[in-house]
């Protein structure tokens, strides 16, 4: 082969190797709290955290907007007639955080890695102290 023609053959093998090599920066998840959540944010907040619990829940109307975590306390086992069942802890609180990715909004349970979108929410990233 000659190397007038090898050297730009070799240049543009170069080229596109090293741009094959660049990773493509994903967008950083910043802690986040909800801005102005309508009744349908509300609706799939609620959603999100049973289906991340794997239990009903009741949160309230003012989850996430002054901070990006929430506890949730597990409801107590409480006896036929009511009163609570002796000795029965209810252990740890369930630890959520919103996220935002992007324009996304994103629920994450803290003992799962997995992370549900909500795109009926709006949200913002929290400012850092």
């Amino acid at each position: 082969m000659n190397m007038r023609r090898a050297c730009p053959l070799v240049g543009l093998m170069a080229v596109l190797l090293s741009a094959g090599c660049r990773t493509v920066a994903q967008p950083v998840e910043m802690p986040a709290v909800l801005t102005a959540p309508s009744a349908l944010c509300q609706q799939q907040l609620t959603q999100a955290l049973a289906g991340q619990l794997g239990a009903p829940v009741t949160a309230g109307d003012n989850a996430f907007l002054t901070s990006s975590e929430l506890l949730l306390e597990h409801r107590p086992p409480r006896e036929p007639l009511g009163p609570l069942k002796d000795g029965n802890l209810t252990g740890r609180p369930a630890s959520f955080h919103l996220l935002k990715r992007g324009q996304q909004c994103l629920l994450q349970y803290q003992q799962q890695e997995q992370r549900t979108a909500l795109p009926a929410c709006s949200c913002q990233a929290q400012a850092r102290p």
